[in-house]
């Protein structure tokens, strides 16, 4: 009966490990999570991810900004391609537990795992 229960379980933490996203590096860390801060006043930055395509939106009261497009993470670069405006928006980032740190040409921002 035990090697049984033993074999179930096994199995059932087999299954299950399976099907977790498997994380390989920090590009993989930011994109297979949802990353947010709350800015002074009412303003909130959201930034996600589905599959190559990246949305970091900043949002206050009734407007929201987006930028949003094909997105392509190296070991210190973020970079969206947005389709809208046709402009390339790079940050540098920094990764550490569940801070995500992006800074460049406009300005630096701490951002939290969801």
């Amino acid at each position: 009966m035990k090697k049984y229960l033993f074999l179930l379980v096994f199995c059932a933490a087999f299954v299950l490990s399976s099907c977790a996203p498997a994380v390989a590096n920090q590009a993989d860390e930011i994109r297979l999570n949802r990353w947010s801060a709350q800015l002074r006043g009412e303003r909130r930055v959201s930034l996600s991810f589905r599959e190559d395509f990246g949305c970091l939106e900043i949002s206050e009261k009734e407007k929201s900004t987006k930028i949003q497009g094909l997105c392509v993470i190296d070991k210190e670069t973020l970079a969206i391609f947005d389709s809208g405006d046709k402009q390339c928006y790079r940050f540098d980032y920094s990764l550490k537990e569940n801070k995500l740190r992006l800074s460049g040409d406009y300005g630096s921002l701490s951002l939290k795992r969801n």
